[in-house]
């Protein structure tokens, strides 16, 4: 075949036509598609499930530190008991008065006070006011066999978040240490009945 006019140099000369090459993409099968989309959709699949596995992790967290405060020894063994039941819960320590749970709260540096109502000395109410002197973030929950509703006010006034009676339901005694150290807001229960049974009535 003759070359034409553009194909010519200027020396008369024909040049040579570079190949041609044409790329095809092969088809892709139905199921192809299929197998793109799962590739696709994995890492998806892959979060919703690490998510799910997270969730049903069990969360260990520390235990409690809780500090007894009453001058009552006997009383204060039967709580110590009472609490050392629950792994949730580590009792460390027992100040008999104001003054010694003040100076055991600075030093031990609990997350919890149960702290006795009528002391001699320093009694719980002073006690609760200086003890969040020294530990603004220690929890104090009053625990007395007064269900007395001005007792309960001053309770409340000096900083206590819970307000419970000496014969309180363990178990519920227990829930209520582990809910307040969790963050759990002030309660106090308009009904001294609801806050009741079996640790002991000494005051």
């Amino acid at each position: 075949m003759a070359a034409t006019a553009s194909q010519r140099s200027a020396s008369g000369s024909v040049r040579a036509r570079p190949p041609c090459f044409r790329v095809c993409k092969p088809f892709t099968r139905t199921s192809d598609f299929g197998s793109e989309r799962e590739r696709f959709r994995a890492p998806a699949v892959l979060v919703v499930e690490m998510k799910r596995a997270r969730n049903q992790l069990k969360v260990v967290r520390a235990p409690v530190r809780v500090l007894i405060v009453d001058d009552h020894a006997l009383f204060a063994e039967a709580l110590m008991l009472t609490l050392g039941i629950d792994e949730r819960i580590d009792v460390v320590g027992h100040a008999a008065d104001g003054a010694e749970a003040v100076a055991l709260t600075r030093t031990l540096r609990p997350d919890v006070v149960l702290m006795d109502l009528h002391m001699p000395g320093m009694d719980g109410i002073q006690a609760t006011k200086a003890v969040r002197r020294v530990s603004p973030r220690v929890r104090v929950v009053m625990v007395t066999a007064s269900a007395s509703p001005q007792c309960r006010q001053w309770a409340r006034e000096a900083g206590a978040v819970r307000y419970v009676t000496k014969d309180t339901p363990a178990r519920d005694l227990l829930d209520t240490v582990v809910e307040v150290a969790a963050g759990a807001p002030s309660l106090f229960s308009p009904s001294p009945g609801r806050e009741t049974a079996t640790l002991g009535r000494t005051a």
